[in-house]
């Protein structure tokens, strides 16, 4: 009895990748995926060196992501246990872009999910506030994420890959202690 269970396996594996499948593939236009990772090269000065950070977001009725940084010894980059977590709703039809955001980030919208960032810093002091995520397209299937903290008024792009986050941003590396990469924040005036 147990053989024809296990024969059965393999055709009952195969009906749920192709439903699984078909589900991305129904999913419409303009909609990311249900989980996306997102990397951003923070090249904050105020920090000992540039840091690695990291946006993993799940999408359903809420929208929720948790922050933390990945260590990059080999580049000579910062890294602490700082972390976050966001939860929020997709706004997108009711959102207005912010007058001061350039061109470049409000004509090419596609979603926006807003609510709460909580993050708790390496050294326990914990903070929340309001907090957007800004997809927009970047042409030929290519996205950015605007992640945009209206209390302290900026907003920075966030990237696929972590080569992505490093493309626009060039400056030796491994990190040598003074050539920091350009700003790539924007910032309210």
């Amino acid at each position: 009895m147990i053989g024809k269970h296990l024969l059965a396996l393999p055709l009952v594996l195969f009906v749920c990748a192709l439903s699984a499948s078909s589900a991305v593939a129904d999913q419409p236009s303009g909609l990311p995926p249900q989980m996306n990772v997102w990397h951003r090269l923070n090249n904050d000065q105020r920090n000992p060196a540039p840091e690695h950070e990291r946006l993993s977001c799940n999408r359903g009725l809420a929208w929720s992501c948790h922050y933390d940084k990945v260590p990059e010894p080999q580049l000579n980059f910062q890294w602490d246990n700082t972390s976050g977590d966001f939860v929020g709703t997709d706004v997108t039809n009711g959102w207005e872009c912010p007058a001061w955001f350039p061109a470049s980030i409000c004509g090419k919208v596609t979603r926006v999910a807003a609510g709460t960032m909580t993050i708790v810093r390496a050294d326990g002091i914990s903070f929340s506030g309001p907090f957007e995520l800004i997809l927009t397209h970047a042409g030929a299937d290519a996205q950015v994420l605007h992640v945009y903290w209206p209390d302290f008024g900026f907003t920075c792009p966030w990237f696929r890959t972590f080569t992505q986050a490093l493309a626009p941003n060039l400056f030796p590396l491994p990190f040598n202690g003074s050539d920091w990469p350009g700003q790539d924040c924007n910032f309210a005036p």
